[in-house]
C-alpha cells in the first residue's frame, strides 16, 4: 500500500500530465517536494477523507509568482492561506477538488 503522499504524488502527476497547461498541479507537487503538504481527516457527506493543507511555511508563497492563471493564482494564494484545503479522495479517477477550509471538521480515524 503507498503512503498517503505517495499517494497524492501520483494523483498530482497524473492531472498535470492529462492536464499540461494548469499550473496548479506543479505548484502542489514542488509544495509536496519541500514537505510542506500535510492532511488530516475530515468528513464530507458521511465519507472520511484526507483534507491536504500546507505546513503555513512563508517560503512556498515564491510559488504563486509563476502561475499565468488568475484565478488559479488566487485559489493557490488561499490554500497557502489556509482558507482552502483539498483531496483528492472523492473522484475516480482521482482528481484535486478545493473546498472553503472551514466547512471541515477533524476526525479521529486509524488507516
Amino acid at each position: 500500500m503507498r503512503t498517503d503522499e505517495e499517494q497524492v504524488r501520483v494523483t498530482l502527476e497524473g492531472c498535470r500530465l492529462r492536464k499540461p497547461g494548469n499550473e496548479t498541479y506543479s505548484v502542489l507537487l514542488e509544495i509536496l517536494n519541500r514537505n510542506a503538504l500535510v492532511f488530516t481527516w475530515d468528513e464530507h457527506k458521511g465519507k472520511a477523507m484526507r483534507v491536504w493543507r500546507t505546513n503555513d511555511d512563508p517560503s512556498l508563497r515564491d510559488l504563486i509568482a509563476g502561475v499565468q492563471n488568475d484565478i488559479r493564482a488566487a485559489t493557490l494564494a488561499l490554500f497557502l492561506c489556509d482558507q482552502v484545503v483539498f483531496t483528492t479522495d472523492l473522484d475516480n479517477p482521482p482528481e484535486v477538488r478545493w473546498f472553503a477550509a472551514k466547512v471541515f471538521r477533524h476526525l479521529d480515524v486509524k488507516n
